[in-house]
């Protein structure tokens, strides 16, 4: 193992995010602390919002080497989030990083922290969510995510809510774990080790872990459910695939649709009518369904006290990744008049062609990033009982990536200039792109290009909280915070190649380099109102440098019914500035599925959408082609979205039953000038169904002359529309000891009532709820119902455990007509875990997950797969096995 980041150690290392006490006095004295959501350290653990905490025990029972593997279980996230199993559309963001997403709201509305404090992004240069996977799992203590928006105590991003990940606090000894683990079909292989060491004396200590993690691929071809490209026609399913072919597809407007020869060594002038199920390029050959990851992780924690009432913290992560990602070969599209030397139909064509050639091949994204994020700060007690503590935040994230196999368009015009055909004078001038093993080696050669990027992400940020007791009240103290925040993230992205190429990969096509700031003042307050309701109010002023400041404020309130019932509520508002990325990308290409209003328009009852289409593509048209290029470009005039979050939630925790408590939550989130590129086929309903085509996304609509089929369609980020998502959240906990052991019983439930999306200038009202995405950008999942459920027991020598991870069904979001499976059913996911203390000192740990080999639901028109990766488990049934030395 090659650990080349040993160097980063740092000589000083431990974590302390508490108030300075010594470890004598944690012995005799309850320490107050703080619960995600508020700066307010308290007794009572339990805060306003609703907060789902996972421990590291949890990561533990599932064998998960990375955050993202039990965070996808989570019933509170929903949609598109990138994981390592597949990075699908994630190229935005860099193929390689993890997100989460909590509601389906997105992942540039879940704000990551770590110990209570902002993180550096991690991804290929310019991002704006933190990778999760930076921070290796064995220095995890656990994950607390706040369920309600929390701007007016964090600042922006946190429109869905708040994961905090809170690493160990300190580790006295010395600790090895090491994982294995793998499919039952010999792939997806991965290892672990993770070293943790440190101890805790009564002025100063240190943690130290230092972790490698390494996963293998397991490809799409090995999979029955996905080893072809499934496509329907008249009711039937069939493998098929991509209208851009080997050989080449040409569209004509006299012979239609042809299909150039495929078969080496074959006529090179040969042709006949495309089919669909016999000529589409099948592309899951190319296709992982887990993608090579490599991981070296260290982190350093330390604390030591200067004084009696004074301590110097100190948080380091160093953290490098290697990975790649693969996809099919590259494809272009070009007009060639019927006097091409080599168009042996003698009409003017589109040729959409795929480029198997020798010497091309599949694409390959590499990834190697350096990620540092280091935190210095200053802590301690005043003499009037309060607590203070300031702390400076830098981090770095350094990407170099490169992609091969693309095409230099620059470079591929030159191989098809007209003119060139009568006198040649270089071997790739008049090339054959017309049917398979055609074209020279030269004119390959000549258009091959390998393209490096590098990018960068910066962050800064200084934060200073006071809090304490502001005044006494007759039920209490009236508990107090206030601080400021200076926040600062740069970001730099550019490729390192002077011509613009065709991949289909995702990346600014033009460099990004910019920076946004803000200074922030908060401040909040607990008033026990009466003995048993407690008032809560936050507010935030946040002064961005690029758009006027804005206010946002947090109301709430606690109040103990009974002994047994509690009934909590909160309204929040909230308000999310655009990132680099939405500002400042000039070109996000890349293709995906979508559904044609114009498709068999004859039948549809409206009146404008036929008058349109019949205009666009005349009579008899039908879909053939599922895939579509789509840019997805920033917009510099973006402003920010605002959001207003409310919820009220009882708890019962009856008296008979110790152990015992059950919790009920109604959430309700509106977004204004909500930041979104409209969906492909949502842009073409709103085009094809306005009068006379006078949307304006009709100007970004562009079909092949000769098939009318739609080749390109832009949708730009814009302040696109308002939001309203709603829904329930159920949860019960219960623990007992019994038998010589303990048992324990966690059970959530969330259910998604209304996602409503209205695009401004739209009639139609688009409520995701219950439905799953065909493409359309990869939105994911938005089943109505998800359900984790977590049944335990443990003695001292030894401990199982069984949970329950269910998804439930959902229709398409878009439905083309003849659709043989336009929705999904649910699926129930079940996983054993066992633990075995051998003695004091040795501990074994395995486990099975997806016990039953569910595959994944295939639906029509899927977003990868033939399902959707963001949602389902893609590999199948999986074991490991963990090793654990302490001492």
């Amino acid at each position: 193992m090659k650990l080349r980041i040993l160097w980063a150690l740092p000589a000083v290392a431990l974590l302390s995010i508490s108030p300075y006490t010594s470890a004598a006095e944690n012995e005799a004295v309850l320490e107050e602390v703080l619960i995600t959501g508020s700066r307010i350290k308290r007794l009572d653990e339990d805060g306003l919002g609703k907060v789902d905490v996972l421990t590291s025990e949890d990561f533990d029972r599932i064998g998960a080497v990375s955050v993202d593997q039990l965070l996808k279980m989570s019933p509170f996230t929903a949609g598109a989030q990138a994981g390592t199993e597949s990075n699908y559309l994630s190229a935005k963001e860099g193929y390689g990083t993890a997100s989460v997403n909590l509601r389906g709201l997105g992942a540039s509305r879940t704000l990551v922290l770590v110990n209570g404090r902002r993180f550096v992004p991690g991804g290929s240069g310019a991002n704006s969510f933190v990778d999760i996977n930076s921070i290796p799992v064995n220095i995890v203590d656990r994950v607390e995510t706040l369920l309600d928006g929390s701007s007016a105590v964090y600042g922006a991003d946190a429109v869905a809510g708040v994961v905090n990940l809170i690493t160990k606090r300190s580790y006295n000894g010395f600790k090895i774990d090491g994982t294995y683990g793998a499919t039952f079909e010999n792939d997806a292989e991965y290892g672990d080790i993770g070293v943790l060491f440190g101890q805790e004396m009564d002025d100063k200590g240190f943690v130290v872990s230092v972790n490698w993690t390494d996963r293998k691929e397991a490809r799409s071809k090995d999979r029955a459910y996905s080893n072809c490209f499934f496509e329907e026609e008249e009711g039937e399913k069939f493998c098929s695939g991509s209208s851009f072919t080997a050989g080449g597809r040409g569209s004509t407007a006299t012979q239609g649709n042809v299909q150039f020869n495929q078969n080496p060594g074959g006529n090179p002038a040969s042709y006949e009518p495309y089919s669909f199920s016999r000529h589409a390029f099948d592309f899951q050959e190319y296709f992982v369904l887990s993608a090579p990851y490599e991981r070296y992780s260290v982190v350093a924690n330390g604390f030591i006290d200067i004084s009696d009432s004074i301590r110097l913290f100190t948080e380091n992560t160093f953290t490098h990744r290697e990975s790649n990602t693969e996809a099919s070969p590259a494809s272009f599209s070009r007009f060639f008049p019927a006097n091409y030397k080599f168009n042996p139909t003698g009409d003017p064509l589109t040729l959409r062609r795929r480029m198997v050639d020798e010497g091309f091949g599949a694409r390959i994204w590499t990834q190697d990033v350096d990620l540092f994020n280091g935190v210095i700060g200053l802590e301690g007690d005043l003499s009037n009982g309060w607590t203070w503590d300031a702390s400076l935040t830098y981090g770095k994230t350094d990407s170099k990536e490169q992609f091969t196999n693309a095409i230099d368009l620059i470079r591929f015009a030159e191989t098809v200039n007209p003119a060139d055909c009568a006198n040649p004078t270089a071997a790739y001038q008049c090339a054959n792109w017309f049917g398979v093993g055609n074209a020279s080696k030269a004119a390959l050669d000549h258009i091959n290009a390998t393209v490096p990027t590098v990018g960068e992400n910066k962050l800064t940020d200084f934060l200073a909280v006071v809090s304490g007791n502001l005044f006494d009240m007759k039920n209490g103290p009236a508990g107090f915070a206030v601080g400021v925040e200076y926040l600062k993230n740069e970001g730099s992205y550019r490729k390192l190649y002077e011509n613009p190429v065709r991949s289909g990969g995702g990346g600014s096509g033009a460099p990004i380099d910019a920076s946004l700031s803000s200074s922030e003042v908060y401040a909040e307050i607990n008033l026990p109102v009466a003995e048993t309701f407690d008032l809560y109010l936050a507010g935030r002023y946040s002064d961005y440098d690029q758009f006027s400041g804005e206010f946002t404020y947090k109301i709430g309130g606690n109040w103990g019914i009974s002994d047994s019932f509690a009934l909590r509520s909160t309204y929040t508002t909230a308000v999310r500035t655009p990132n680099i990325r939405e500002l400042y990308t000039t070109e996000e290409l890349n293709f995906t599925t979508f559904v044609d209003p114009c498709d068999q328009w004859e039948a549809n009852p409206d009146s404008t959408l036929k008058a349109n289409c019949a205009l666009a593509v005349g009579p008899g048209f039908e879909q053939g082609d599922l895939f579509v290029e789509v840019d997805y470009p920033g917009n510099p005039n973006l402003n920010p979205e605002t959001a207003e979050t409310f919820t009220l939630g009882l708890s019962f925790t009856p008296v008979a039953v110790e152990g015992l408590r059950f919790t009920i939550d109604y959430f309700q989130i509106s977004i204004d000038d909500s930041i979104r590129n409209v969906s492909p086929s949502a842009a073409l309903e709103q085009c094809y169904y306005s009068a006379n085509l006078s949307n304006p996304v009709c100007g970004d609509v562009f079909r092949d002359q000769f098939s009318k089929e739609v080749v390109f369609l832009a949708v730009p980020l814009i302040n696109a529309a308002s939001e309203d998502v709603s829904g329930v959240d159920f949860g019960v906990n219960y623990t007992m000891e019994a038998m010589g052991g303990s048992f324990g019983f966690n059970w959530d439930t969330s259910y998604l009532d209304k996602f409503e999306i209205q695009f401004k200038g739209s009639p139609t009202v688009y409520d995701l709820a219950g439905t799953i995405s065909n493409g359309e950008g990869g939105n994911g999942s938005y089943t109505q119902w998800r359900s984790f459920m977590l049944l335990t027991y443990d003695r001292e020598a030894w401990g199982v455990s069984y949970n329950l991870d269910y998804i439930g069904d959902a229709d398409s979001q878009f439905v083309r007509p003849g659709a043989t499976k336009p929705y999904v059913s649910s699926v129930t996911y079940h996983n054993l875990g066992g633990r075995w203390n051998i003695n004091d000192h040795f501990m074994l740990q395995a486990g099975i997950r997806n016990l039953f080999d569910k595959t994944p639901p295939y639906y029509t028109d899927p977003i990868d797969q033939n399902t959707d990766p963001f949602t389902y488990d893609l590999l199948g049934r999986k074991y490991f096995v963990t090793a654990t030395y302490m001492y």
